[in-house]
């Protein structure tokens, strides 16, 4: 399957959901040394949307790989 995305814009993709990912990590990971209880929907929800985006970049990187220039 290749998405109708150029190179640049699936590079670009890739940049994002990692960034986004890194900060959502990062902020968590905050909360939860600080001690801060959090409901008890956050981790689930967290790691489905983690699911998500790692998906995305695989198939964005997958999609690239074998994209002919």
């Amino acid at each position: 399957m290749i998405t109708p995305f150029s190179h640049d814009t699936l590079m670009t993709l890739n940049i994002i959901l990692a960034s986004a990912h890194l900060v959502l990590s990062a902020l968590l990971l905050f909360l939860i040394n600080r001690g801060t209880v959090l409901p008890s929907y956050v981790l689930p929800v967290f790691l489905g949307i983690s699911i998500i985006v790692c998906l995305l970049i695989l198939i964005y990187s997958i999609d690239c790989k074998n994209m002919k220039m």
